[in-house]
């Protein structure tokens, strides 16, 4: 449905509403709002637990780390932590892009006018 010119403002309106792209678009962003902050939520909790564990031989006596019941109460175990959370960093623009590919195959799925 054209938005053309000879419409006036109450023609325009009334064509963007009943417009199928208008509401498929609204609910593609209904959609959105909640798989972004659930992506936000992901990356900021790998890249807190990644730094907390990264740097837990800094300040292990000071503060108490716990891991699944494993308490982190001196520096061999502190150590520990390092290489396995900084796998952890390294797989983080992985999981970014993973999440990005889905996000972009839900816009295809769900903004394709077929």
């Amino acid at each position: 449905m054209a938005w053309g010119g000879h419409l006036g403002m109450w023609g325009k309106l009334k064509a963007m509403l009943r417009s199928r792209v208008t509401w498929t678009g609204m609910a593609f962003l209904f959609v959105k709002f909640p798989v972004g902050i659930a992506t936000l939520s992901l990356v900021g909790a790998v890249v807190y637990v990644s730094g907390v564990f990264t740097t837990a031989f800094i300040y292990y006596d000071n503060v108490r780390i716990s891991l699944v019941g494993w308490e982190i109460d001196n520096l061999g175990s502190a150590f520990v932590l390092l290489p396995i959370w900084l796998v952890g960093l390294a797989l983080l623009p992985h999981i970014i892009n993973a999440l990005a590919w889905a996000s972009g195959a839900m816009a295809r799925a769900m903004l394709s006018l077929k």
